[in-house]
């Protein structure tokens, strides 16, 4: 199967917590944008609630270090 590359825009600290969360899960960026995308397909929705709701925020620097 053949690859393309995709561009997207995002806050430089998002994308850093990202990787630093994505990293600890043993995956890239690439893969879990890949996961996500293949997880929609799938369900044929976005895979997660999206709500006008308040939700606590956690970056990677949150997460409990195992």
């Amino acid at each position: 199967m053949a690859n393309i590359n995709v561009t997207i825009r995002m806050d430089d600290q998002l994308k850093a917590d990202a990787d630093e969360l994505f990293d600890m899960l043993g995956m890239s960026f690439t893969t879990a944008i890949n996961i996500f995308v293949r997880q929609s397909l799938r369900e044929g929705r976005i895979p997660f609630e999206i709500t006008s709701k308040p939700q606590v925020s956690f970056t990677a620097i949150d997460l409990p270090k195992e």
